[in-house]
């Protein structure tokens, strides 16, 4: 079950704050924690592109 609303934090003041499409959206901390996890779980999914990465 997805969030109605998400809260994103920096330094005890509110940046961002919508539910998970409009955060992934935006420009910002939200959208690059949740293009970093993306790109993990691919990269999980395919073990020699991470070593290649890795190598590079």
């Amino acid at each position: 079950t997805e969030a109605s609303e998400i809260i994103v934090m920096q330094h005890g003041h509110i940046a961002q704050r919508g539910n998970h499409d409009e955060l992934a959206q935006q420009s910002g901390w939200y959208r690059d924690m949740y293009r970093y996890q993306q790109l993990e779980a691919a990269l999980d999914d395919a073990p020699e592109i991470r070593e290649e990465a890795v190598d590079a």
